[in-house]
C-alpha cells in the first residue's frame, strides 16, 4: 500500500459478516497504526476519523486491483 502502514487493515476489511463483533477491535488498533486518535465523544473528531480510515480502504483497494498479492503469501 503506497504511504500506509497498517498490518491490521486487511484483517479489518476482510471481516466475515460473523466476525463483525471484532471489527471495532480491529478498527481502533487501525487508527493507532495510522497515528489517528481514537473517535472521542465529539461527533466532528469521530467523522474525521472515519474519513481518514476511509481514504486508507480506497487507496488499500486501489493497490489491491492494481497489484494484487501472490495467492501463495496470503
Amino acid at each position: 500500500m503506497a504511504d500506509i502502514e497498517a498490518p491490521s487493515l486487511p484483517l479489518l476489511t476482510g471481516l466475515t459478516r460473523s466476525e463483525y463483533p471484532s471489527a471495532r477491535e480491529l478498527f481502533d488498533l487501525v487508527l493507532e497504526e495510522l497515528g489517528l486518535p481514537p473517535p472521542a465523544s465529539d461527533v466532528r473528531l469521530q467523522r474525521d476519523a472515519i474519513d481518514a480510515l476511509g481514504r486508507a480502504l480506497r487507496n488499500f483497494e486501489n493497490d489491491f486491483r492494481t497489484s494484487p498479492p501472490a495467492l501463495d503469501r496470503l
